[in-house]
């Protein structure tokens, strides 16, 4: 069995999965969550760096180190989604797939969410994305597809799809 697979990853294709209802291991600290649910066996330089990935994704995820040595199920809705992607990030993935990364997010967070996406995206890893909050999520989005019952029905750049007043009636609450 994939060690890995709690938490998404497809070890063939490297890229990782930060699902809806991320599956984080509650009892484990912060900071040791992601090297002890990768079962690593590390030595010498790879510890340093190990050290200098987590202190990137501390930089990136600011909130996680001042948490570090706090438990994972403590952790508010954000942080444990900040927690999930940072699990991912550690692996260096060629890619990172977000399923619903603001989902029963508070207003604050699903702005660092949003803002940290465009930041990952920006360091050049591909992301897709799934997600409710399509006026945000198409904001900071290269390209957007609109589903409808299943089916792609709009695609175009985020500002393309955001003009489409027929889009924006029906999927961004405007009323025009």
């Amino acid at each position: 069995m994939n060690t890995l697979n709690w938490i998404g990853l497809d070890q063939a294709s490297s890229e990782a999965l930060v699902a809806q209802l991320n599956q984080l291991l509650a009892d484990y600290q912060v900071f040791y969550m992601n090297a002890r649910g990768f079962h690593w066996n590390i030595r010498g330089s790879q510890f340093f760096e190990l050290h200098l990935k987590f202190e990137e994704l501390y930089n990136l995820f600011p909130d996680l180190k001042d948490k570090k040595k706090q438990l994972a199920g403590q952790l508010s809705g954000g942080q444990r989604q900040m927690l999930a992607m940072a699990k991912a990030l550690i692996l260096d993935a060629k890619g990172l797939l977000l399923d619903e990364p603001t989902a029963g997010l508070s207003p604050k967070y699903r702005l660092e969410i949003f803002d940290t996406i465009q930041r990952i995206n920006k360091s050049g890893l591909p992301i897709l994305m799934v997600e409710q909050n399509a006026k945000q999520a198409l904001q900071i989005s290269h390209r957007g597809y609109v589903l409808v019952d299943g089916s792609n029905r709009y695609t175009g750049t985020g500002v393309e799809l955001s003009a489409d007043p027929e889009v924006a009636r029906m999927f961004l609450g405007s009323r025009g």
